[in-house]
């Protein structure tokens, strides 16, 4: 069990409604995609907290890699499994 604190200033229900479909999705054993799109004008600035510090130094160290990705390859991820 994970214990995550959510903070940003931008559209929460956004955020939450994907939370609870996702959810939804494990419920009932659906598999589904869907397209997120994340604004990147840096008014929302969402970030995550883990109570637990292993999981939120596992966190960073993936923040960090996704970042150099991007840096390298100057494209989207395309694709991720949850």
């Amino acid at each position: 069990m994970m214990k995550i604190e959510i903070c940003g200033n931008g559209q929460e229900e956004h955020l939450i409604n994907m939370l609870a479909w996702i959810e939804l999705l494990g419920n009932v054993g659906h598999s589904a995609s869907f397209k997120v799109y994340a604004d990147g004008d840096g008014s929302t600035r969402w970030t995550f907290k883990f109570e637990d510090e292993k999981q939120q130094e596992e966190f960073d160290e993936l923040r960090k890699k996704l970042c150099q990705e991007y840096i390298n390859n100057y494209k989207d991820i395309e694709y991720f499994e949850i």
